[in-house]
């Protein structure tokens, strides 16, 4: 049974409800096309991921939690009064929307990555810990007098796992609101089983 507090996303979502944003879906044309985007967000981390690029396909399966976070928002927020700092211009807040609890309902993700990592993943979402990734993914620092490039902090498996969270994440929050959102889960369905395998 996962053992993370439920309601992190939801008072996330709350917040930035709250708060309004500039960004509005306002049309299905509109959300179709933030699909087509992710989508292909999803399609080209998946080919980093089998060019052995697991670093910059983290740093995009990370990009891809964020854009399901701010467009599942977009299509509930009110843009009538924008706020001056837009929440969903926020990193982790939308890391917190897109990794909510329900994610970890299905056994789909269990079985790929385990049920501990499973709540490993969204307790790193919850406290902010996707940022830390999202920068070790993509720049060279210094850590305890080592110099040290993304391919030195980011695994294969770390890769794989962040892409399986995040196909996950989009299932979960934005597939079923219309036709061509069930016709690309079919396209994530087969990359979620093909990196299952790896």
């Amino acid at each position: 049974m996962i053992k993370v507090n439920e309601n992190v996303s939801l008072l996330e979502i709350k917040k930035v409800l709250s708060k309004g944003s500039n960004f509005k879906i306002r049309t299905k044309d509109d959300f179709n096309k933030s699909l087509q985007h992710i989508m292909q967000l999803i399609s080209d981390a998946y080919m980093l991921y089998i060019n052995k690029s697991f670093s910059t396909s983290l740093f995009l399966a990370i990009t891809v939690i964020e854009e399901i976070g701010k467009i599942h928002m977009g299509l509930f927020i009110d843009a009538s009064t924008p706020p001056k700092n837009d929440p969903l211009r926020n990193h982790v807040s939308k890391q917190k929307i897109a990794s909510n609890y329900t994610i970890s309902l299905g056994s789909r993700l269990h079985t790929a990555i385990g049920e501990k990592r499973v709540e490993e993943l969204l307790e790193l979402a919850y406290a902010g810990k996707f940022m830390e990734l999202r920068n070790s993914a993509l720049y060279c620092d210094c850590k305890d007098d080592n110099f040290v490039i993304p391919a030195d902090s980011i695994s294969k498996t770390l890769s794989k796992e962040m892409l399986l969270f995040a196909i996950e994440s989009f299932d979960d929050n934005l597939v079923g609101y219309t036709d061509y959102s069930m016709e690309l889960s079919n396209q994530t369905d087969s990359i979620f089983a093909e990196l299952s395998k790896d």
